[in-house]
């Protein structure tokens, strides 16, 4: 993986995307971006590029005149990306973050996090939904809920993280803050803490509680399904991967970059997933 000083410019009409990490974290956005772009049947390059927090302002100055169609912003990058951006492509639904970056006129930004969660809760009728964590996760997650018409319920271990979140979000729609995660009375339960990431752990939740036919979102993903999910789905309940959203987010960058479809089934084969077939209509 190349520091970013060693980027130079492109001399060829090849389309580059890149991937803007500070560690040496596995992630599959290189290899979600390379199989979207030969799903668009474009000859391309995608590269990640190492940036340290510190010099993240220098390191896109200096990348934005290598020539690329389009980076990715891994965490914790994405804070950075949002302050740097001197326009935002959906300037409402930022929350602070950018998981993509285009140069024209200018450096714009984008959250696509929050767009992939709408089109994938956007069959679910709307109700009252649970959010578990208060962190940048919760925050998409909880906006996107706001943009399909839910209310939300907010539990967090620290309840006193939980509050500067439920003030802001006031001012969109109706927020609550919860002291135990109970779903009672709700329609979709979302995980958007960091408890999955590790075999055999997952978020607290009192599953007596739970009705029929509540949905569960998972914003963890690996790369197989997580115990929250599994939980889930072992009680014939409708479940989200965190995948899902993965292959999502990144579809909708690309599509941005690059304008055309991405088709979605390329994109689950890289992360583990089977194919979804659509009826014919």
């Amino acid at each position: 993986m190349p520091a970013w000083q060693e980027v130079t410019r492109f001399e060829d009409d090849r389309v580059h995307l890149g991937v803007l990490v500070d560690k040496t974290d596995p992630s599959p956005t290189i290899d979600l971006q390379r199989r979207a772009l030969i799903a668009l049947d474009m000859k391309g390059d995608c590269l990640p590029i190492e940036i340290p927090s510190a010099e993240f302002p220098e390191a896109i100055e200096h990348l934005a005149k290598c020539g690329f169609a389009g980076l990715s912003v891994e965490r914790p990058l994405k804070v950075f990306a949002a302050k740097f951006a001197t326009r935002f492509w959906v300037a409402r639904q930022s929350q602070g973050v950018a998981n993509a970056l285009k140069f024209q006129d200018g450096i714009y930004a984008q959250n696509t996090e929050i767009p992939a969660i709408v089109s994938l809760i956007s069959k679910i009728e709307p109700g009252l939904a649970l959010v578990l964590g208060s962190g940048p996760a919760a925050r998409s997650v909880t906006m996107a809920l706001f943009d399909q018409g839910w209310q939300v319920r907010v539990w967090n271990r620290n309840a006193l993280r939980s509050r500067p979140m439920v003030s802001y979000f006031q001012r969109f729609g109706k927020v609550e803050m919860s002291p135990n995660p109970d779903p009672s009375g709700c329609r979709l339960v979302a995980n958007a803490t960091p408890l999955g990431k590790k075999a055999g752990e997952q978020p607290p939740l009192l599953w007596a509680y739970v009705r029929p036919k509540t949905a569960f979102l998972d914003m963890v993903y690996r790369r197989v399904p997580t115990e929250f999910l599994r939980s889930a789905s072992g009680r014939g309940l409708a479940t989200i991967d965190g995948r899902e959203v993965v292959i999502e987010q990144l579809a909708l960058a690309v599509e941005w970059w690059l304008g055309g479809g991405v088709l979605r089934n390329p994109l689950r084969e890289v992360m583990g997933l089977r194919a979804v077939v659509h009826p014919i209509s």
